[in-house]
């Protein structure tokens, strides 16, 4: 999960002609885009947004994205801090609400009817993002992501053929956009154009070689010609790229299985379903976030995130749950351990010294900080303890095998990634004395 909202951010599109569709609307040119920056009004609001978001007062943050669209309507940055926040506040009626307005109010701009259609997106309402497209695309044909997003719409409806088509004009428009190869190559499989993909996969390679979306895709392809050494490297590489990303780990495992290598498969077995609940767990507390009445949910979200290797998102939640109030000397251990992590000692022993002396989590934090500073035998005692004490909950026990295995105990690594599987999940539970 990634909460920034930078997540969404494409680069602003101009308008000209495709053959075959609507000439478009001109959309603002780069002389506008650089006017509207320079607004000091927008520039306020955006300032004020940047310190409200990062200070985990959303509320106020979202108020701040609101005055900024109304700065500054032709920039794409207001519109995807509004559409970030209300999603993650359970409140995407309210901007689908507000991009209606600003479509009447800037009738010739493309971006309101774009993420109209995003929002709507994500209620569901596919019909009306669907027509939010459109018009978007009406406006402004040039812009590679609406093409992707209409394109979404259809894969959807299982309308693979229009999705081809979609995805086809929007790698027209962005030839390096991952997620337009990736899901194109996918549908093309899907519609049984191997040779097609194929090509794609090529082109893609060697275009973008260190896109690990892409290069599991080779890999699938490598399977199915077949050619499991070729696969193999290819899942290798991939996972070497993006170690978060779970499909090469499941898709190894399987292809290590077959060839008798059963402790390997083993291991990114595990790695996959690590992955998988890190996956399904960020999202589902994120929807419940909405309804958090303490620091209970932010907590369990950051340390997901820990767990994931995010310790700046993991910063943000912490500071959130502590907003909310509860599970304070949990929230010290956890806010240390990400900032050792990224290297901040000091500040880390400071957050450190808030919580409790002796304990598993400060005894985990104690490895980060150990392995930051680079001292081995160090971090492996504080490891050896953290364990003896260590709570039976995944996230916990995943952050130590990762230590595990950073500190050469690949075998210990492996075991505890195995006890993993079987603990709670997320748990608020008090640890062990």
């Amino acid at each position: 999960m990634r909460l920034w909202p930078g997540l969404f951010v494409v680069a602003a599109c101009f308008a000209c002609t495709t053959p075959g569709d609507p000439a478009g609307v001109s959309q603002p040119d780069a002389a506008a885009l650089a006017a509207a920056e320079a607004n000091p009004i927008y520039q306020q609001h955006r300032r004020q947004f940047n310190a409200s978001f990062q200070g985990g007062d959303h509320a106020d943050a979202l108020g701040q994205a609101k005055n900024a669209l109304t700065a500054a309507p032709v920039l794409r940055d207001p519109y995807i801090w509004v559409s970030t926040l209300c999603n993650q506040m359970g409140r995407n009626q309210e901007a689908i609400r507000l991009f209606r307005e600003t479509t009447q109010t800037h009738p010739t701009l493309a971006l309101p009817w774009f993420y109209k259609g995003f929002n709507e997106f994500h209620l569901s309402l596919y019909e009306d993002s669907l027509a939010s497209f459109e018009r978007a695309a009406e406006l402004n044909p040039e812009d590679a992501q609406t093409w992707y997003r209409r394109g979404m719409i259809y894969y959807i409806q299982s309308d693979f053929e229009s999705v081809a088509r979609m995805l086809e004009e929007s790698h027209r428009l962005d030839p390096t956009s991952e997620p337009t190869i990736s899901t194109w190559i996918d549908v093309l499989r899907i519609l049984g154009d191997e040779d097609r993909a194929s090509e794609i996969v090529e082109e893609a390679v060697s275009r973008l070689p260190d896109s690990a979306a892409i290069v599991y895709r080779k890999g699938l392809i490598d399977i199915g010609r077949p050619d499991d050494v070729a696969a193999e490297r290819s899942f290798l590489r991939a996972i070497e790229l993006d170690p978060a990303m779970r499909e090469p780990h499941e898709q190894l495992a399987g292809l290590l299985a077959r060839t008798g290598r059963e402790e390997e498969s083993r291991y990114h077995h595990n790695v996959s379903s690590r992955l998988n609940d890190y996956s399904r767990n960020s999202r589902l507390l994120e929807s419940r976030l909405v309804d958090a009445v303490d620091g209970a949910i932010p907590l369990l979200l950051a340390e997901i995130e820990l767990t994931g290797g995010e310790a700046e998102v993991a910063l943000r939640w912490f500071l959130r749950s502590l907003q909310l109030g509860g599970y304070s000397q949990r929230n010290a251990a956890g806010r240390a351990e990400a900032l050792f992590r990224q290297g901040r000692i000091q500040q880390g022993n400071r957050a450190l010294a808030e919580a409790i002396p002796g304990s598993a989590r400060v005894m985990l934090a104690q490895v980060a900080r150990e392995l930051a500073a680079e001292n081995p035998v160090l971090a492996r005692e504080s490891l050896d303890r953290a364990l003896r004490r260590a709570p039976n909950e995944a996230q916990f026990l995943r952050r130590a095998s990762d230590y595990a295995r950073r500190l050469g105990d690949i075998d210990g690594s492996t075991r505890l990634l195995e006890r993993s599987i079987d603990a709670e999940t997320v748990s608020t539970a008090p640890d062990p004395d």
